[in-house]
C-alpha cells in the first residue's frame, strides 16, 4: 500500500480524489474493476479475504496511478465489514485535510 505521506507530498497531487470500495479485488473481476478504478481516477479500497492477492492488487492499483487501501475482510461479517467503512472514512478525511498521520 502507497504511503499516505508520499501521495500527500507530491505536489502534482490533487488532496482529494474520488474514492471507489471494491468487494472481491483480490482477484479476477474485482481486481480488474480496482485497476479500471484507478486508471479513471480514483483511489481504491479492495476488500477481500485473501491477504495475497489484495497485496498483489494494491501494486496493480499504484501502477494505475491510485492510491491503494487494502482491506481484509469478509464481507459477510457485518460487523467486520462496518469497521471496514470507518477505516476507508478515516483514510479519506485525512486525505482531504493534508493529515498524514496513522
Amino acid at each position: 500500500m502507497q504511503d499516505r505521506s508520499e501521495a500527500a507530498a507530491s505536489p502534482s497531487r490533487p488532496t482529494s480524489r474520488p474514492v471507489a470500495v471494491v468487494t472481491g479485488a483480490s482477484g479476477g473481476v474485482g481486481r480488474a474493476t480496482a485497476v479500471a478504478f484507478a486508471e479513471a481516477g480514483f483511489d481504491v479500497a479492495v476488500l477481500a479475504r485473501g491477504e495475497a492477492g489484495l497485496r498483489g492488487a494494491a501494486e496493480d492499483v499504484r501502477r494505475a496511478g491510485g492510491v491503494a487501501l487494502c482491506c481484509p475482510v469478509d464481507v459477510s461479517d457485518a460487523a467486520a465489514l462496518d469497521r471496514v467503512a470507518g477505516r476507508v472514512e478515516d483514510e479519506q478525511d485525512r486525505s482531504t485535510s493534508g493529515s498524514t498521520a496513522p
